[in-house]
């Protein structure tokens, strides 16, 4: 991958993250992001419970962190992308877990780095099919993708908010 089609990757990749963040962590409320979380919202549930719609939700936006760990990696790897996925949903889990904005799930662990794998999935998958033209071809879509997934952010936060 050339240098400034990297630079891009990793930048798309670093909002899409921030943009995550903002969904994942605080829920796209901004009060949450201001005035900090609640004292009785500290909670961690070890619970392995099925919320289809929750979970197929935190998988679904996984699946770009698996997509970009893969395309910017040297080594393609699913164990990274599943490493990566796990570690980026732990550290959310935490950080709701020690601002106070939600209930640190297990499920959401699993779920999450589940997304990761899927993502490295679909890679492979583009790179059956395209054969050599893998990371320029998801390269060009990353921009794209990215900043309708930051207007997606955007428009809960706009509904959210009332």
């Amino acid at each position: 991958m050339k240098k400034t089609a990297r630079m891009i990757n990793y930048t798309m990749f670093v909002l899409f993250l921030l943009a995550l963040t903002f969904v994942v962590v605080f829920k796209a409320n901004i009060h949450l992001l201001t005035q900090g979380g609640f004292e009785d919202a500290r909670n961690i549930s070890f619970d392995l419970y099925w919320n289809s719609r929750e979970t197929l939700l935190n998988m679904a936006g996984f699946v770009p962190v698996g997509l970009f760990v893969t395309l910017l990696s040297k080594k393609k790897s699913l164990l990274r992308a599943a490493l990566a996925g796990f570690l980026v949903s732990l550290a959310f889990e935490t950080l709701q877990y020690v601002l106070m904005v939600g209930t640190s799930d297990l499920v959401d662990l699993f779920a999450n780095t589940l997304g990761s794998v899927v993502g490295y999935l679909i890679y492979r998958g583009f790179a059956y099919f395209l054969q050599g033209k893998t990371d320029p071809v998801l390269g060009c879509l990353t921009v794209p993708a990215t900043l309708v997934f930051c207007y997606f952010a955007l428009f809960v936060f706009s509904v959210w908010q009332g």
